[in-house]
């Protein structure tokens, strides 16, 4: 098992927008094709708005198949077509570390 952590700095003024999007849209289009959500945090204490959150995959292959099969998804292009055009930019910049456990670690 391997671990993705993805950070998403957010603009203010959209912060609600991106978790209504993420929560209401993404995460149900996601688990459509694999994706496995850990968890998901909103940084409280920070330099900049962003939220975070660990997905789970069985290796490199299953997360590049999930991740290419949510891009192609209609239905995901679309809601993100129409938060852009309402809201503006929801993201300012995202980062992502792929993570493996180490042996002391308790999900090795």
């Amino acid at each position: 098992m391997i671990y993705e952590l993805r950070r998403y700095e957010l603009y203010q003024h959209n912060k609600k927008a991106f978790y209504e999007r993420f929560g209401q849209h993404f995460v149900p289009i996601a688990q459509k094709y694999g994706f496995q959500l850990i968890g998901a945090w909103d940084t409280v204490i920070g330099d900049v708005p962003e939220t975070t959150y660990l997905l789970a995959w069985p290796d490199l292959n299953a997360r590049q198949a999930a991740w290419a099969a949510v891009e192609a998804d209609p239905e995901w292009a679309q809601v993100k077509k129409d938060t852009t055009a309402q809201h503006g930019p929801l993201v300012f910049k995202t980062h992502s570390q792929i993570l493996q456990p180490t042996a002391y670690s308790p999900l090795a």
